[in-house]
């Protein structure tokens, strides 16, 4: 049986690509390095996608197989226990086409799977 948090960590998903490419923008890892409340806050939403992605059923994530979705797990695993050894590079390297398929992922699995939601999707 599926969760009801299943559908919800589609949405906290999808904010959390938002509030990423918000705070990083183009910005360089250099840039990120300097800000400390950008670098938190960019270093939160991939906290944040990695225990959404957790959240998910193992049979929704099957049906896109490409995306990375142990990696995504992972990265916050990083995150909290070697807070103190991360590369902001691969941080920043997160925006683009990573998280456009990521997002568009997300975007089919909340259509499947909770349609009625379908108008609070803004991608």
């Amino acid at each position: 049986m599926v969760s009801p948090r299943a559908a919800l960590a589609l949405y906290h998903l999808l904010d959390a690509i938002r509030d990423f490419e918000a705070f990083v923008g183009r910005a360089s890892a250099d840039d990120i390095g300097a800000d400390r409340m950008r670098r938190y806050a960019a270093e939160r939403c991939v906290k944040i996608l990695s225990e959404a992605t957790r959240r998910l059923p193992e049979e929704w994530k099957a049906e896109h197989p490409a995306v990375p979705w142990s990696d995504i797990a992972g990265i916050g695993n990083v995150l909290r226990h070697d807070y103190d050894d991360v590369n902001l590079e691969i941080i920043v390297k997160l925006r683009g086409s990573s998280l456009d398929n990521l997002r568009s992922a997300v975007i089919a699995l909340l259509k499947k799977h909770d349609p009625e939601g379908d108008r609070f999707i803004d991608p």
